[in-house]
């Protein structure tokens, strides 16, 4: 009865997406393609100071079920969010369970949204919104049988943001510091940094750098400025630079929005070990208002070894009708050692 009343005198607000996706990747000689799917329902139930939000999904590939008729188990359904969000005072919100979190354009700690299953955390989050504003979280990152049966294996994270912006305009200056830990290998890292942003006219950009420290020192750095004139085609050109030292963790990020659409180079063409230089040009243009994006990433060694590799990506979408997006680009990937890497994609999203 109190859900029935609830209902009555709460707003709700659906949330419906079916996203498949065609990939296909070719290294050398061996080539891969599978259609993946991302399926979710839920919405949000909001009566004056608390909202509730659950979203359940079904990420799949095409035929991965063993039998079409009596393989009837959804292997890979999960809640993705289930959270009460309640806003005790003016400007004052806490979020409660299993949530999204991004921060500072997804560089340390994203959703990573490109994924069919993205990411998910389970904790809590306390914001202050205003010119001054505070962002406080907890989490456990630790899931399944190392949680429940083994303490020593929980691993946790917690993360302190602080900074001003003015009530008009995309100016931000933030103080950013984060700690996880990991019982299991006794692991405690620290990462703390700055970021700002700031626009003028045509004009806008973005630096920021962190240092991070456990037994040994590690740091990042980056900077992007962009130039996009007021024009029906919508061009922009920005220039990039990001360098990581050699060991430096990005911990949670969405690392293709930075090191490129193949998601190769930090984690598959050696910049884990010898650090990063990224070096890029991007472009985009919205020809009778279809988006297209390429940029160019120049890959090198931060500790002098040399050039690891160079990636081009092209992008594009475009709204077919309501609710309805198609998308579609690829990649290339040319290593200094190594088979070229070839990776294109097709994907339908529909959302209500």
């Amino acid at each position: 009865m109190f859900l029935i009343a609830l209902a009555h005198a709460a707003d709700f607000t659906p949330h419906i997406q079916v996203r498949p996706r065609l990939e296909a990747r070719q290294l050398g000689d061996v080539y891969v393609h599978a259609v993946s799917q991302r399926s979710q329902l839920g919405g949000t139930l909001a009566n004056d100071s608390l909202s509730v939000n659950v979203v359940v999904q079904d990420v799949r590939l095409w035929g991965e079920e063993a039998n079409t008729l009596k393989d009837f188990n959804a292997d890979n359904l999960d809640v993705h969010v289930a959270a009460m969000t309640w806003s005790p005072a003016e400007s004052w919100t806490l979020v409660v369970g299993r949530q999204e979190l991004t921060v500072h354009e997804h560089r340390l700690i994203g959703n990573v949204g490109w994924t069919q299953q993205a990411r998910s955390f389970d904790g809590l989050r306390l914001q202050k919104s205003g010119p001054v504003h505070l962002e406080l979280a907890g989490v456990v990152l630790a899931e399944g049988e190392s949680a429940t049966y083994d303490p020593n294996a929980t691993a946790m994270m917690a993360f302190a943001r602080v900074g001003w912006s003015p009530e008009e305009g995309p100016a931000l200056v933030d103080l950013l510091y984060i700690a996880d830990i990991d019982w299991g290998t006794d692991v405690l890292r620290h990462t703390a940094g700055l970021y700002a942003r700031g626009a003028m006219g045509p004009l806008k950009g973005r630096i920021e750098g962190y240092g991070q420290f456990t037994d040994e020192v590690a740091w990042m750095a980056g900077a992007s400025g962009s130039f996009a004139p007021d024009s029906d085609l919508k061009p922009s050109v920005t220039l990039w630079f990001d360098t990581l030292s050699p060991g430096f963790n990005t911990l949670f990020a969405t690392n293709h929005k930075f090191y490129g659409l193949a998601d190769v180079a930090v984690f598959q063409i050696g910049g884990a070990d010898t650090g990063l230089h990224d070096a890029a040009l991007k472009l985009g243009a919205a020809p009778k208002g279809v988006p297209v994006n390429l940029d160019a990433h120049a890959f090198l060694a931060a500790d002098g070894s040399g050039m690891l590799a160079s990636e081009v990506d092209l992008w594009t979408g475009k709204e077919l009708t309501d609710g309805l997006k198609m998308g579609a680009g690829g990649a290339v990937v040319l290593p200094t050692e190594g088979d070229t890497q070839l990776w294109g994609f097709v994907q339908l999203d529909a959302s209500l």
